[in-house]
This record gives C-alpha cells, sequence and structure tokens, in this order.
C-alpha cells in the first residue's frame, strides 16, 4: 500500500520517479490536499504543458510484485490537450510498458 495520507503536502511524493512517454517535459507531481480522497490528500500532475502526444508518468520505485490485484482511483479535473489516467505495467522505461 502506498501511505500518500502520511506524505507532505506540496511536495514531489515520496518513493516515486518521473518520467514522460513522447514528446515535451515531464510531469510535475505534487502531493496535494482533496477532501474526496479516502487519505485526504492526492498525487497531482500540474504541469500545464499542452504537448500533444505527452504522457508524464510517477512510477513507484519500490514495488516488484506477481499476481497482484490493484485498486487506484482517478480524477481528472482540468486539462485541454488530455485529461486521461492509467496504471502502466511490466515497466521497463518510460517508453515500454
Amino acid at each position: 500500500m502506498i501511505a500518500i495520507g502520511s506524505m507532505t503536502p506540496g511536495s514531489p511524493p515520496a518513493g516515486f520517479s518521473f518520467a514522460r512517454t513522447g514528446q515535451g517535459r515531464k510531469g510535475e507531481w505534487t502531493v496535494t490536499p482533496d477532501k474526496t480522497s479516502s487519505a485526504g490528500q492526492t498525487i497531482e500532475q500540474t504541469s500545464t504543458d499542452c504537448t500533444d502526444y505527452r504522457f508524464p508518468l510517477a512510477v513507484y520505485e519500490s514495488l516488484s510484485a506477481a499476481n497482484v490485484d490493484v485498486e487506484i482511483r482517478f480524477k481528472a479535473v482540468a486539462g485541454k490537450t488530455d485529461q486521461a489516467a492509467g496504471v502502466a505495467v511490466r515497466l521497463q522505461d518510460a517508453d515500454n510498458y
């Protein structure tokens, strides 16, 4: 379990590295308070880079698993180019997953 509720608000999420598939800048990820989240805060991608074909990644570094169930929630709150989210599995690098 990733303890988002105990991370420092306003900082990048601990235990993650950041990358980008496509072009443009990497994402800007921040721990942000969110009353609608069960943890009371979320990990938010705040960059406003409008480059087409740009998919910012927040990669949780300490996970290696097999035969798991994953539960995750996404909430798109803004965006002009794309409002999407997903889970990458078998991640090798930012362009191979």
